[in-house]
């Protein structure tokens, strides 16, 4: 059975009590599908939370946002700025990337530093809007891709340092 750790507290979830009997028509599946299921129904429909799977396992909350800059000025003032306001727990800038796109009917190429964004679910839509407030682009690249697993430390110290003041 999979429980849900809120506030500290565990939770059953007899609901996402995933078993392959139970996943469709197309037959038994992997442990890694049922995961990636269980953690796409718990990312839709529950508020952000650590999915206790096992001793070593749990389901994150935590994303890596990416955002490409268009010289080292920018890059560092955004990343500064989202360290500081703790929506990301860390920014690592990366220099030497060439981006090849279209915009507005033309062929661009284009030297940038691309921003790899430590932040969580939770915080995500805070952090792109304060991207878009501070970014030169008319339309910043701001996108983010889920943190499938990690060393369970550094995913709590991302969850820690990204806390809004608020809480």
């Amino acid at each position: 059975m999979l429980s849900a750790k809120f506030s500290g507290e565990a939770a059953p979830m007899q609901s996402l009590a995933l078993r392959a009997s139970e996943m469709g028509a197309r037959g038994p599946v992997s442990r890694a599908e049922g995961l990636a299921a269980c953690r796409n129904v718990c990312a839709f429909w529950l508020p952000p939370f650590r999915l206790a799977l096992s001793a070593n396992e749990t389901v994150v909350t935590c994303l890596i946002a990416l955002c490409s800059c268009p010289d080292e000025a920018v890059a560092d003032r955004i990343a500064t700025i989202l360290v500081e306001e703790h929506l990301a727990a860390c920014v690592n800038r990366l220099p030497g990337v060439i981006s090849t796109y279209h915009w507005k009917g033309e062929l661009c190429r284009e030297a940038e530093q691309l921003l790899l964004i430590k932040t969580t679910r939770e915080r995500f839509d805070a952090l792109r809007d304060r991207i878009v407030a501070l970014h030169p682009h008319e339309l910043p690249e701001v996108i983010a891709i889920d943190v499938a697993a990690g060393l369970d430390r550094y995913l709590t110290w991302v969850e820690t340092e990204t806390r809004d003041a608020k809480d």
